[in-house]
């Protein structure tokens, strides 16, 4: 009768861990899923473009959509921006630079003055 209850006890915890385990490896699976989406989403709100002018000045520019933010470099100088909310059109700005672009046209500014102007 020991060796009965024995072998149902030992039954019993094997198909315990046996669930446990399938379940934990589910719960893994779909947690490696959402992590593997939102990298790609991350991804994603990342645009790297690069325009030149008609004097070959160039200005690289990349705009983090999920940050609301664009990181540029002209004449070898970084330049970090937040972009502002407008109706039409792109604009980025901090304490001394202004980038738009609206219509095809490009224009950066510093502290007032157009540094870089091109059409797209």
């Amino acid at each position: 009768m020991n060796r009965i209850l024995v072998v149902l006890l030992i039954a019993c915890l094997s198909s315990c861990f046996v669930a446990y385990s399938c379940t934990k490896t589910k719960m893994n699976q779909k947690q490696a899923a959402v992590q593997t989406a939102s990298a790609e989403s991350r991804a994603d709100d990342l645009v790297k473009t690069t325009i030149t002018n008609p004097v070959g000045d160039k200005l690289d520019m990349t705009f983090n959509n999920a940050n609301q933010t664009a990181t540029f470099v002209f004449r070898g100088e970084l330049i970090k921006l937040k972009q502002d909310t407008l109706a039409s059109g792109i604009q980025c700005s901090n304490a001394h630079y202004v980038y738009r672009e609206h219509q095809g046209e490009v224009t950066l500014k510093k502290d007032g003055k157009t540094v870089f102007t091109a059409k797209k």
